[in-house]
């Protein structure tokens, strides 16, 4: 791996193909997505990617890529527009006529937005388990995670490895899946990054556990992510990236953002959910009654999830979000890491806390932010950092709202490169470097000094891009509410 320069660059919440994605090149109508252009923001990220990562280490092997969920738009967008899209980001990583920019196995870590992609992976994994097992042996049950800290990385996304070989020539280059979790540790330093998107930080994306737990109060959920996901995750692949991706319904999802801030919208939405699933899976004469029983049903377990993170615009992390951040680093995922490093969570001497110095990555909320938690079981506080989002979900600028990446170096130190955030007036925030402040002292740490120096290197390259996305930010507020009316009146 070597011992200096850029390990790993964690990007988030790309949504290409999204009408309101900045990274997704947009026609005159401010509706319909070009895939077939790339956008001049994504243009110019890649150009200062690229002389950042020469200059961090111009002698040191090329990062790995990360991308940390929500890359692919399952949900508003169709399958051929988002991997169009995709095909213009791969075409700027790995370009034929130019050395790439990251090392040959990109590692994807699925979110709501494109959860999709590990359900097909999961499935590949299980069918070649089924493949290689003996005659006599009993099949176990399929599982719904991968190893956090040594994942197979031979459980690939095949139409993304497919696509960045068909645009680039590549064929050393594969993109692996990683699900939820993703972990590097240093036992040298004692240090840990943990990359996960970030959705079971939020209510909604836990919403069949906390059913089960309202509805069968003795049936409590259990408490490792294997638990969470297999409680959920049909609901997260139906309602965030299958349904996306089902014809005429699915170019309808946008508007569901809208409601899912409104009760009266909301109960709208439970009524059609309601009356389509009982018509099209109960009997006639019963749809009278267990239609009703099936709305009350849904509203009550959509008003215990919502609102969503996004419509929280005062500060980067609610109160609700910062305790389902704590419940998730200390429950899940201290799971995982545990039982990764130790090998058992049972008996007296089962371990029950880490003493490792960890740094948590995610994105999911769109609100790129860099703190100090201290959640139960980690003995050390945990650095976190978000990666924030690159789409425009509001018509008028959410100051807490933009984009981040995240750069990790040797020894697993991580910052962030703040990109852009929203405005409200004035010019647009030059790029900047942060990190989370673990005390009094102002001074950065080694690592973050010398990404700020790089950044300092290439001002006028920065500029350029600050100045081409706030263009792009301002231009999608205004074409919201173009979008929003349009997806109504389909």
């Amino acid at each position: 791996m070597g011992t200096d320069g850029l390990r790993y660059v964690c990007l988030s919440d790309l949504h290409l193909g999204a009408q309101n994605s900045v990274l997704s090149a947009i026609g005159d109508d401010d509706v319909t997505v070009d895939p077939t252009r790339t956008s001049e923001v994504m243009a110019l990220l890649f150009a200062g990617l690229r002389r950042l990562v020469d200059h961090l280490g111009p002698d040191a092997p090329r990062p790995t890529l990360v991308l940390n969920g929500d890359i692919l738009e399952f949900a508003l967008a169709s399958d051929d527009a988002a991997l169009m899209v995709f095909e213009r980001f791969m075409d700027l990583a790995f370009p034929m006529d130019d050395t790439p920019i990251f090392d040959d196995r990109v590692l994807y870590i699925p979110g709501n937005h494109d959860h999709h992609l590990w359900e097909t992976a999961r499935e590949r994994q299980y069918a070649r388990y089924v493949r290689d097992l003996a005659d006599e042996e009993s099949l176990k049950a399929p599982w719904h995670v991968t190893p956090m800290l040594k994942p197979d990385r031979s459980i690939e996304a095949e139409v993304l490895t497919a696509i960045v070989r068909r645009r680039t020539h590549r064929e050393q280059v594969s993109v692996a899946v990683v699900y939820p979790n993703l972990g590097f540790v240093d036992d040298e330093t004692n240090q840990a990054v943990v990359f996960h998107h970030g959705h079971f930080t939020e209510p909604l994306y836990r919403l069949m556990s906390t059913l089960q737990r309202d509805l069968f109060p003795s049936q409590t959920p259990g408490p490792a992510i294997w638990d969470w996901e297999a409680d959920n995750f049909a609901w997260i692949d139906f309602f965030w990236s299958a349904l996306g991706r089902s014809g005429v319904v699915g170019s309808d999802v946008g508007a569901l953002y809208v409601m899912l801030q409104r009760p009266d919208a909301l109960d709208w939405l439970a009524g059609n959910l309601s009356r389509a699933v009982t018509g099209r899976y109960g009997p006639t004469w019963a749809s009278p009654i267990s239609a009703p029983l099936l709305r009350r049903t849904l509203m009550f377990a959509l008003g215990r999830a919502t609102p969503l993170e996004r419509a929280h615009v005062t500060e980067p992390l609610s109160p609700r979000s910062e305790q389902g951040l704590d419940d998730y680093l200390s429950g899940p995922l201290l799971h995982q890491l545990l039982a990764e490093e130790h090998g058992h969570l049972d008996g007296p001497d089962r371990p029950v806390s880490s003493d490792r110095a960890l740094t948590f990555v995610f994105g999911h909320t769109h609100k790129p932010c860099e703190r100090i938690a201290t959640p139960d079981g980690w003995k050390q506080p945990v650095k976190v950092l978000n990666t924030g989002g690159w789409v425009v979900d509001t018509v008028e600028p959410i100051e807490v709202q933009g984009a981040a990446i995240v750069l990790v170096g040797h020894d697993l130190d991580a910052v962030s490169l703040r990109l852009f955030t929203e405005r409200a007036d004035g010019p647009a925030a030059p790029v900047s470097v942060a990190e989370p402040d673990l005390g009094p002292s102002d001074a950065p740490s080694a690592w973050c000094q010398r990404v700020r120096d790089a950044v300092s290197a290439d001002e006028a390259g920065w500029a350029a891009f600050s100045r081409a996305a706030d263009e792009a930010v301002t231009h999608r507020h205004g074409a919201l509410t173009k979008i929003i009316d349009h997806a109504m009146r389909a």
